[in-house]
């Protein structure tokens, strides 16, 4: 069904729709991936695959994101609507069919009950919104995420509309920041300010993070050398007062 389905959609999508659709797949896995190439308990091998394919995919994801803004700056209010409506539907069904209920079976397991458990299973639901919190973000800032969309979205398991405000931030550069902008070197979506080619580089006592723009890749982190940029689920005492200056930073000028 969910491949009959795909067929018919790319068949009638076009624009910021096609682009979107291609987003959902990307986005969720996306973030599954970057899950697995932190995880310790995933063989190197794996876990080296899935960085490659983060990075590489950044790129994507922000070319689909560049074109459904560019497609959605010349569209029309029912256009827009009608497209917001297509997108919620393929965004359900790509995501509740992403694993093949052939693999319980192939596990042992009973097909019919697991299918049932899983769905019933509050960590999956969660696992599945968190995977969708950036996509939905996106989706919502740029006008995609109608009401009635988001009425399909949370009409049935897992509830996808549960997203972050585009202003959390997943990343975030402590004190400690020497500015020597190698984290911004490696950042495959220029989410990191000011750049050697901003007015702001060089005087700022730490750069920042454009939660909006960041895709939690931790590019940054690896390659910074003073150890300043950490994921701020990790931060304690000083997270709130990293939010604040990041944020501050953010709203600041930033021109060339």
């Amino acid at each position: 069904m969910a491949v009959e389905l795909g067929r018919l959609f790319k068949t009638v999508a076009f624009g910021e729709a096609a682009y979107a659709a291609i987003l959902v797949a990307e986005e969720v896995l996306d973030v599954m991936q970057r899950d697995w190439m932190r995880d310790e308990r995933v063989v190197p091998f794996v876990r080296t695959i899935n960085n490659i394919h983060v990075v590489e995919e950044s790129r994507h994801m922000k070319f689909a994101r560049d074109e459904t803004r560019k497609h959605l700056a010349r569209a029309g209010r029912l256009r827009r609507r009608i497209h917001a409506l297509l997108i919620a539907v393929a965004a359900y069904v790509i995501v509740t069919s992403m694993v093949n209920r052939k693999v319980y079976a192939n596990a042992g397991l009973d097909e019919e009950r697991a299918v049932r458990e899983a769905k019933a299973n509050e960590h999956h639901a969660s696992m599945m919104r968190s995977s969708c919190a950036g996509l939905m973000t996106f989706l919502d800032s740029v006008g995609l995420l109608t009401r009635l969309g988001a009425v399909l979205l949370q009409a049935r398991p897992p509830h996808l509309t549960t997203s972050r405000r585009a202003d959390d931030m997943t990343f975030a550069i402590t004190q400690n920041c020497c500015t020597d902008a190698a984290c911004v070197a490696v950042c495959p979506v220029n989410c990191i300010h000011p750049t050697p080619g901003e007015r702001d580089f060089g005087t700022t006592e730490t750069l920042y993070i454009d939660p909006g723009a960041c895709i939690d890749c931790g590019a940054c982190a690896d390659a910074c050398p003073v150890d300043a940029v950490h994921p701020v689920a990790d931060l304690t005492a000083g997270a709130a007062a990293v939010r604040r200056d990041q944020r501050r930073l953010l709203r600041g000028p930033r021109t060339s």
